[in-house]
């Protein structure tokens, strides 16, 4: 989005300058190689598992009798309720820690020495991982 705001593009032109651009300056093996969109997977899968289990908890404490396959059936409903809407919102509530990520990648692309005016870590850690890859 950013690449389409600077430089007046549309998306699928952006899109496709940045794949060229990542393509060409080597970055695309640190972009595969990256696993913060998998951590993020699994921590919103964890997070919302966590949320359906405390359901169930009290569930089961609020039980106090109550009988039958359709009270069961209702729970479980919810549960899986739970999961999904705690997944969906875990997942879009960090995609722009996922994005910035991706950001800074292109940042490394596109212009390697701002990056290493800005974040100099950062730049130190990417060159390292890209002469490795090389």
């Amino acid at each position: 989005m950013a690449h389409c705001v600077s430089y007046y593009k549309s998306l699928n032109t952006s899109a496709n300058d940045v794949s060229q651009l990542c393509e060409f300056s080597g970055v695309a093996g640190l972009l595969k190689r990256d696993i913060s969109r998998r951590a993020v997977k699994a921590f919103c899968l964890v997070m919302s598992l966590l949320t359906a289990i405390s359901f169930a908890g009290v569930v089961v404490m609020l039980k106090s009798g109550k009988d039958g396959d359709e009270f069961e059936k209702r729970v479980a409903l919810v549960m899986v309720m739970c999961v999904v809407q705690g997944y969906t919102i875990h997942e879009v509530s960090l995609e722009g820690l996922l994005s910035s990520i991706q950001t800074i990648y292109i940042i490394f692309a596109e212009k390697p020495a701002s990056l290493s005016q800005e974040m100099p870590l950062i730049y130190q850690r990417l060159t390292r991982m890209k002469e490795v890859d090389i």
